[in-house]
């Protein structure tokens, strides 16, 4: 009983971190934008007040598109590695994201808005699934417990990853690229990729950490 009270303790205090670092990503992508302008403003000294206001205008407009951007795909989870019929149906991609979840042990099952295939089909290749969920917290309860698919013979091949920009996608194939060399320089370690950055942990600790989160 106390492990439980420990575990959700822990749960929480992960919540609320992944909680912070999800608004601070809010908070820095609008400081990103209005420093370009900034930026624009004292590189183009010269340029009238009409237009100064309508370069304002745009500006914060970008800002508040990039913010409701990255609140929608918070609510989205990506799967890799399903399995591609040549003929699949809308309900069949539904049960494959129920899996998922129930394999990665998350109940009650979150709410499921939409799941289809992205990309463009190919021959032998398995398209991503997106999965449109109710909320952001239903998507990070899924990421913290990714490490379990492992433990399913039929999952053990299906990845799970947040829903990244193509910028964020190529940013991150990076650092997993950067990991891999790591990993191979000193394999005593367990390396993990959170908030764009790459951590390490020893791996006797790895195991007793409920926080490691290891995705695609």
């Amino acid at each position: 009983m106390d492990q439980l009270k420990s575990d959700k303790i822990a749960d929480q205090k992960l919540l609320i971190e992944l909680q912070q670092t999800q608004m601070n990503s809010v908070q820095e992508t609008v400081k990103s934008e209005m420093k370009s302008w900034a930026i624009t403003v004292k590189k183009n000294s010269n340029v009238n007040q009409r237009n100064v206001k309508q370069l304002t205008e745009n500006t914060v407009k970008q800002a508040v598109r990039a913010v409701n951007e990255e609140e929608r795909r918070s609510k989205n989870l990506m799967i890799y590695g399903w399995q591609e019929k040549e003929k699949e149906a809308d309900f069949e991609v539904i049960k494959a994201a129920k899996e998922v979840f129930d394999a990665v042990d998350i109940y009650p099952l979150p709410h499921i808005h939409e799941a289809y295939r992205i990309g463009k089909k190919e021959q032998g290749k398995n398209r991503p699934i997106k999965v449109e969920l109710e909320s952001a917290d239903d998507v990070e309860s899924a990421l913290r417990r990714a490490r379990n698919l492992k433990d399913s013979d039929k999952l053990k091949n299906v990845y799970i990853g947040p829903d990244r920009t193509k910028e964020n996608q190529l940013a991150h194939n990076e650092l997993v690229k950067q990991m891999k060399l790591m990993i191979s320089k000193d394999p005593s370690k367990h390396y993990f990729i959170r908030q764009k950055k790459i951590c390490s942990v020893d791996k006797d600790l790895s195991s007793q950490t409920s926080t490691v989160v290891n995705v695609r």
